[in-house]
């Protein structure tokens, strides 16, 4: 084997174990980085409108002024084969009235949104394919009936929004492996979570003693006060994450003791 060969093997390695870390940022438990490692991500809303329909993976952050987002916008339904799609608007917070027809995206796989509360959620159930939901920070007061459909979805974050309550027949999401509804108006774990039954992973949190801020304004006050017995149900449960809930030390010497498989951190 020659040694340029050698060079080009070692790049190519490399080149797949960075793709492979691909979501690492974003901190969750289940690593869905290896049905992307091929594609390549796009940033640059210019470079991906040279060729739209090629584009699989286009990861937009919103700028100050909101052109980048305008030129998704006026241009959207060219990119016909996404698989997976972020849009980010944390940094600056901008009104955007104008957003996408998201049920164009046949094949999109991975969707994660950031502040972009004027999403039509109601599209979300034509995305049979999602298989990974993020919509942080995207003032939801009502859990998005819509996501009942996602049929495929394995992960689901709704945090940063004032969600109180969970849907009764949450059940339907039968393939969702983990769920984090941290920085929501929850005032206990909700019951709901009992009918997930391929949940691995659970987060939830005391928002205001966490000190998390949504536009300046301060979340509601949440705390652990019922003791969640019905965990039982959930036997693939590896993790429960209840960070800055009050949770009395009693309550959770139960908790490790009833559940011995469930890792819990407080």
């Amino acid at each position: 084997m020659s040694k340029l060969t050698k060079t080009f093997i070692l790049i190519l390695f490399f080149f797949n174990k960075i793709n492979a870390q691909d979501y690492s940022f974003i901190g969750k438990k289940i690593n869905y980085s290896d049905s992307y490692k091929k594609i390549k991500k796009v940033k640059n809303i210019d470079d991906a409108l040279i060729a739209p329909t090629q584009v699989l993976y286009l990861s937009l952050t919103v700028d100050k002024d909101g052109l980048n987002y305008k030129k998704f916008i006026d241009n959207y339904e060219k990119f016909t084969n996404l698989k997976k799609l972020i849009i980010d608007n944390r940094w600056y917070q901008l009104n955007l009235t104008d957003v996408a027809d998201i049920s164009v995206f046949k094949d999109l796989e991975f969707l994660q949104v950031f502040s972009l509360p004027n999403l039509d959620f109601d599209k979300l159930g034509s995305l049979t394919n999602l298989k990974y939901l993020d919509l942080t920070g995207c003032n939801l007061k009502t859990f998005p009936a819509s996501v009942l459909n996602l049929n495929q979805l394995e992960f689901l974050c709704v945090s940063l929004n004032y969600l109180s309550t969970l849907p009764n027949n949450i059940s339907e999401l039968k393939n969702l492996k983990e769920i984090d509804l941290t920085n929501n108006c929850f005032v206990e774990i909700p019951i709901q979570v009992s009918q997930l039954k391929e949940l691995l992973y659970l987060d939830i949190n005391n928002a205001e003693f966490a000190q998390q801020f949504n536009n300046g304004k301060l979340f509601c006050s949440n705390s652990l006060t019922v003791y969640p017995a019905f965990l039982s149900d959930n036997k693939k449960l590896i993790k429960v994450s209840l960070y800055k809930v009050n949770v009395d030390e009693k309550t959770k010497n139960k908790l490790r003791m009833d559940f011995k498989t469930i890792k819990f951190t407080f």
